[in-house]
């Protein structure tokens, strides 16, 4: 269902890229101006998902929709003011952590600061988190993504696949590992480095070298085949 969700939140805003292509020539860039180009169209995209969907008081897109999905919409507006200079949308990211940073409802077990009931959901605002400190230089917001990813290390499953996080934390559900979990895991590992002070490995990156974390993820539900060198694991319909 999550991919479901995924390409309701973001079918509209491609479909808004139909509707630049046939907006008046005074609404476009020059074509012959290729930067302007590269910055006007994911600002246009990102209006567009802030006029129809963005919900200033609750601080997410489409609130119907889960959770994860502002995350790593934040993520993306992120990467764009940090590969622009842009900071048109700073405020709006403040807004989003604030109103987001609180005890989940759904997950009070979590504590707050983005620690959700599976392990990929928490990563993605992590990863948030980390492109905003890359913008602002504040610590606040890379100590937080590095608590989320202790967080995230805790549970660590070394029996099952030779190791990896499992994806849903609720005992109530399934337990199982994916790809996303562990590859955002991985990515987050990095994260974790910059905020040691000593600059020291910690263990995802040193279990990544060691290849206890393989390359690509595999999961691992009851009944499944353990014969993981074999087959591909599927995302979710996630973007990693």
């Amino acid at each position: 269902m999550r991919h479901i969700a995924l390409v309701k939140l973001f079918l509209p805003v491609c479909a808004g890229f139909a509707a630049l292509a046939a907006a008046a020539p005074q609404q476009q860039p020059p074509r012959d101006d290729a930067e302007a180009v590269a910055k006007e169209t994911p600002k246009s995209a990102i209006d567009r998902l802030n006029g129809h969907y963005y919900s200033e008081a609750q601080g997410v897109w489409s609130p119907s929709d889960p959770w994860w999905l502002t995350g790593n919409a934040l993520q993306s507006v992120l990467d764009y003011m940090n590969t622009t200079g842009s900071r048109e949308y700073l405020a709006q990211a403040r807004n989003i952590i604030n109103l987001n940073r609180g005890v989940l409802p759904s997950w009070p077990q979590g504590g707050g600061l983005f620690r959700a009931g599976s392990t990929d959901d928490t990563a993605w605002w992590a990863l948030a988190l980390v492109r905003m400190y890359d913008i602002t230089g504040e610590r606040q917001f890379l100590d937080v993504a590095a608590l989320d990813f202790e967080y995230i290390r805790s549970y660590w499953d070394p029996l099952t696949c030779g190791g990896g996080v499992i994806q849903e934390l609720n005992p109530a559900r399934e337990r199982y590992k994916n790809a996303i979990s562990n590859a955002l895991y991985v990515k987050l590992a990095r994260v974790a480095r910059r905020a040691r002070p000593d600059g020291a490995a910690v263990p995802a990156e040193r279990d990544r070298r060691l290849g206890v974390v393989p390359a690509v993820g595999h999961d691992q539900r009851p009944g499944a085949r353990q014969r993981r060198h074999q087959r591909l694991l599927p995302h979710n319909g996630q973007m990693t």
